[in-house]
């Protein structure tokens, strides 16, 4: 199946990029390089490995990726090595030299595919096949779960716009199902039984309805025989896939909202089809 994009959202998702990593850019220009923006990584730690995501992403682009072979061999829950390995190519934490290459590495990005077929797909992790407009998608939201961590660390107000973070589910989550996820999901983790079906819907998109079919991710249009609705706001769906907000906080906060004939299977889904954490 082939990714879907259309004309809007290829032209959405590029602008989107460039503002979510502009916002990064100037927000890590005036926080303090050492401060802790998470339990592992410093400020400098973070612009580094975003350096080295940027620069993925231009080579995934190009078709050339470095280290090819670990790229293909990685999961969602080894991608620590793989972040290990390519932040072990950047020695510097600079962050003024890192920040200039990023916004040269996103530069870049932009010039080789302007004239791209967004629904081309290129090699990513484990196997699988992303969309030329997925990278964009995935690298935006990469800034935008990276600078939330960075002002909730620092006390800097940081939002992400709602239309933005839509993308992310639409090209990226849903895309990458349609495009082929290789051994991305495999975990050790057991699948939900049976088919479990789960939609989705928010005011930023159409409703698309996802299902593990015994292991099997896939992609249906809307139906009626769906387990679990969900209701909810881009935002917070891709900090909570991403573990940085809890389920309980975002269903108490009314962000997202579910119902069904059996929402219970909502959790042995979202355990199951899971980004890192």
């Amino acid at each position: 199946m082939s990714a879907i994009v259309s004309p809007g959202q290829w032209s959405a998702v590029r602008a989107a990029y460039d503002a979510a990593g502009q916002r990064f850019l100037d927000l890590a220009a005036t926080v303090p390089p050492q401060a802790m923006a998470t339990k592992d990584w410093s400020v400098a730690d973070t612009v580094a490995h975003l350096m080295t995501l940027s620069r993925m992403a231009v080579d995934v682009a190009r078709r050339q990726p470095n280290r090819a072979e670990l790229i293909a061999a990685t999961t969602v829950d080894t991608v620590a090595g793989l972040n290990d390995a390519l932040m072990g190519d950047f020695a510097t934490r600079d962050v003024p030299v890192l920040l200039k290459q990023i916004r040269a590495e996103m530069d870049e990005l932009l010039r080789v595919t302007a004239d791209a077929t967004p629904t081309d797909t290129v090699a990513w992790l484990g196997g699988s096949r992303l969309s030329i407009a997925a990278v964009h998608a995935h690298m935006m939201n990469e800034f935008h779960i990276h600078g939330r961590d960075v002002a909730l660390a620092t006390g800097t107000p940081w939002a992400v716009p709602p239309a933005e973070a839509v993308l992310f589910f639409d090209l990226f989550m849903i895309g990458i199902v349609r495009t082929g996820y290789g051994i991305l999901l495999e975990n050790g983790i057991a699948p939900p039984s049976g088919r479990v079906a789960v939609q989705f819907r928010s005011k930023y998109s159409q409703p698309v309805t996802m299902v593990v079919t015994d292991g099997v991710v896939s992609i249906e249009d809307p139906g009626w025989d769906v387990d679990v609705h969900v209701r909810f706001d881009p935002a917070t769906l891709n900090q909570i896939m991403f573990g940085r907000v809890t389920k309980v906080r975002a269903a108490l906060t009314g962000k997202i909202q579910v119902w069904g004939r059996r929402p219970w299977l909502l959790l042995p889904f979202l355990t199951y089809v899971h980004m890192p954490s």
